[in-house]
This record gives structure tokens, C-alpha cells and sequence, in this order.
């Protein structure tokens, strides 16, 4: 689960410090991916790690697309 309470704390103009929790760290790594902008996780370092498996799997996928061609569909 993806805890529902946060805190956003200002960290200058442009920049602030989202803190969260939850027991999945899949799950908040996915919530976090999706966020629209740039973002850098401090802790905890598992975190880090589960993110850095997602996006791995993300550029496969996207480069096997890719290999196949544009408008290419898996099942073809």
C-alpha cells in the first residue's frame, strides 16, 4: 500500500521534500514514476533500487517495441 498521509515540505523556489510511506515498494515506485516531474529519492535505499528495476524493464519494453518497428503489435 501507498500511504495516503504526506507531508510536503518547501526546500527553496523550486524544489520541496515529498515524504511518504507504505509497505510496497513496487507500488510507490510506480506512484512516484508517474509523477510529471523530475524527482531524486533519498531514502529509503531500497527504493532506489526497486525504481531502478522498474525502469529497466520500462526501456526493455520500450526498446522491443522499438526493435519491432513503429504500428507493430506484440501478438503479430
Amino acid at each position: 500500500d501507498v500511504s495516503l498521509d504526506y507531508q510536503v515540505t518547501a526546500e527553496g523556489p523550486d524544489r520541496c521534500i515529498f515524504v511518504s510511506g507504505g509497505n510496497d515498494l513496487g507500488a510507490m515506485a510506480m506512484h512516484l514514476g508517474a509523477m510529471p516531474w523530475e524527482l531524486t529519492v533519498l531514502d529509503p535505499p531500497e527504493l532506489r533500487d526497486v525504481m531502478r528495476e522498474q525502469a529497466a524493464r520500462m526501456l526493455r519494453a520500450a526498446g522491443a517495441a522499438r526493435a519491432r518497428g513503429a504500428g507493430d503489435t506484440a501478438d503479430e
